[in-house]
This record gives structure tokens, sequence and C-alpha cells, in this order.
């Protein structure tokens, strides 16, 4: 069964750095790793911002500091894996980000069932003005008779119609460029999420 693990991403940003310097091989131990650094850091923020709302005000600048930093940290993780896909995912209706990650999985488990493969990937969702999309690194592998298919073997334009909303699927061409516009998200959101899809997949194709 594939499964989906997210983790939530503070606005405090500094927890990011800890995955651009955690370089152990269990993906599983950097994610328990990650939660543990969230909920030591969203106390320490919780214990500073009380105090005054004017000391609030003053560490403004610290987060948007810390924002780069994680967007920084961020997308240098995200290199770790050689995707082949990129998708933008938009929708027509107006839904919760819960409905937008059953959506995307729901999406993804078609494209298995259709092409006979087995798909990873990382997504973030962002809201703008209230209304979700989703930004998505994705590959795959399954043996065939012929050898390895991958996403690459498969047309990314008949799964980008298949969409239920306006939607962008295309062949990754620039691995650090594609990191980085989803890590970018950071800099604009309050709390953006970074959902990792089937981690088994995942643990055994990254590349460091």
């Amino acid at each position: 069964m594939d499964t989906a693990t997210h983790f939530l991403f503070s606005p405090s940003g500094g927890a990011a750095l800890k995955i651009a310097s955690y370089r152990g091989n269990s993906l599983d131990a950097q994610i328990m790793s990650l939660m543990r650094l969230l909920n030591i850091i969203n106390c320490y923020k919780l214990n500073i911002v009380g105090k005054t709302d004017m000391r609030a005000i003053e560490n403004h600048g610290k987060e948007i500091f810390w924002k780069k930093q994680a967007h920084q940290a961020y997308s240098h993780y995200l290199q770790s894996w050689k995707w082949e896909w990129f998708a933008t995912l938009t929708f027509r209706d107006d839904i919760d980000q819960s409905a937008a990650k059953k959506w995307f999985i729901l999406w993804i488990q078609q494209i298995c069932i259709g092409e006979g493969i087995q798909v990873g990937a990382a997504y973030g969702i962002a809201c703008v003005m209230g209304h979700p999309h989703i930004h998505s690194l994705m590959l795959g592998r399954a043996k065939t008779i012929y050898g390895i298919k991958t996403l690459v073997h498969v047309d990314p334009l008949e799964w980008q119609q298949k969409w239920r909303g306006i939607a962008k699927v295309e062949n990754v061409r620039w691995r650090e460029g594609s990191a980085r516009y989803v890590a970018k998200h950071f800099l604009a959101s309050q709390d953006f999420e970074i959902c990792l899809y089937n981690v088994k997949l995942l643990k055994k194709l990254r590349e460091y």
C-alpha cells in the first residue's frame, strides 16, 4: 500500500536547517528528527512572542531571514532525487487543503494503475487568497519485459488532461530549478506543507 507522509513547516523556519545538515540514510529518521525540532522551535517561539507583541514585531526581520534559510535548505533537500515530472495542479472548485491532498493522491493512484508503475512524489500545497494549488516533483519505477520503466517513458500530457482542474505536467529539465521553485513557497506562505508520497520508493531511489 502506498503511503503519504507529511510534515508541517513552522514559520519560525529554523528547523529547515537540520535537513540540509542531516545526512543519515534513513528518510524516516530525518522526518522524525524534523518533527522534534519543530516542537522545540515552536515552544521557543511561543515563549518569546508571548512576552510582548513588540518583540514579535521586532522579530519580523529575523523571520524573513529564517524563511530564506528554509528555502535554501529545502531546495537542497529536494534535489536528493532525480525527479522525472514537474506538475502544477489547480482546482476548479473551492476546496480545502485536506480535499486537495485526497484529489492529488487519487490522481497519482490512477497513474499507477493506468501505467503499471509505482510513483513517488514530493508535493507542496500553497494557498493564494484561500485557494489551494499543488506543485509536485514526481518519479516512477516499474520492471517490464523491456527493462525499467520510468515516468520519462510516460506521456505527461495524457495525465495532465485527466486532472480535474487546470494543470501543467511536464518532464523535469533542470533538477535544481524545479526543486527551488517548489521550495520558494516557504518565502510566501505562513504555513507551507511539504508531503512525501510513497516513502518506500523514495527511500530506494534517493541519490544522496
